[in-house]
């Protein structure tokens, strides 16, 4: 006798669903990466190019206008993470993962925090957002 499945789980929703939990949680520490990106703005190590980059994703995440809006709950907020942490990959290849941790006062390992952060921001994102955000702030 065979047991009757209760439930259809289609694929991929359990990465979604984990994606969803780990960034309701990043949205935390929007605030700690706003310091930490003003604290590269500062920073001799990184260069005018990276600080322009820096500058212009500080304006994105302060500001109501973006690609999905602030006041969408959690999307209008991934996207300003999915940008930050585009531009701190960006300063981790350009600059090394020295300056960023430098800076850093939260007790997260951020270099993996922040690959993970991208990762899950592809997931939970639309495809066009992730191809904008990108375009804006991920170009090397």
């Amino acid at each position: 006798m065979t047991e009757p499945t209760a439930k259809i789980i289609p694929i991929g929703s359990k990465r979604r669903g984990e994606a969803c939990r780990f960034l309701k949680e990043a949205i935390l520490l929007i605030p700690r990466l706003v310091l930490l990106l003003y604290r590269l703005l500062r920073d001799a190590r990184v260069s005018r190019a990276d600080k322009i980059l820096v500058g212009a994703v500080l304006v994105y995440v302060a500001s109501p206008i973006d690609i999905i809006p602030d006041f969408v709950p959690l999307a209008g907020q991934v996207d300003d993470l999915f940008a930050v942490s585009l531009v701190l990959m960006r300063l981790i290849s350009d600059s090394g993962e020295s300056v960023i941790r430098a800076h850093w006062t939260g007790s997260e390992d951020l270099v993996p925090w922040i690959y993970k952060v991208a990762g899950f921001s592809k997931i939970f994102l639309p495809d066009r957002v992730v191809r904008a955000v990108s375009d804006r702030f991920g170009a090397h």
